[in-house]
């Protein structure tokens, strides 16, 4: 084999692969993230007081048609709702979320394959979505502090 080929079969397969990665997240984007981003898309930046939780695990809609996202997700939350992003090497068909507090019906403890997780239903036929890690354990303390707020 000279070298000629060996340089073309590495090049080939970065192409492969790249090819096989934008294939893959635009799948994943719509089996979960479209069913979302008509009704909650974002197109500012997250307010620079909004709480920053990176690599956390989400969770859109329910097995066996359910997007996961196992620690690829950057959640943001603050007094208006909750911000989703990926990380940038993730994020292609991926535009920012905005889940507004007005438009959730109910944050509550969930369990996903043993793990304690928050389960946040949304408003019309909005699919469900499963915080995990730090990320849900905040969403349900600032769900369960808005409850408590006159």
């Amino acid at each position: 084999m000279t070298a000629g080929m060996i340089a073309l079969m590495v090049v080939g397969f970065v192409l492969f692969f790249a090819a096989l990665s934008v294939l893959v997240f635009r799948i994943v984007s719509w089996v979960g993230w479209t069913r979302l981003q008509s009704r909650f898309a974002w197109d500012r930046p997250v307010p620079a007081s909004a709480t920053r939780y990176g690599w956390q695990t989400v969770v859109i809609g329910e097995f066996p048609r359910a997007a996961s996202y196992r620690n690829a997700m950057n959640v943001w939350l603050d007094d208006a709702g909750i911000y989703l992003r990926p990380p940038a090497a993730f994020a292609l068909f991926h535009p920012m979320l905005h889940l507004d507090w007005r438009r959730v019906t109910a944050a509550e403890p969930h369990r996903l394959i043993g793990i304690r997780t928050c389960r946040v239903s949304l408003d019309g036929d909005a699919p469900a979505v499963t915080f995990g890690g730090r990320a849900g354990e905040a969403v349900l303390e600032h769900w369960t502090h808005r409850r408590r707020a006159p």
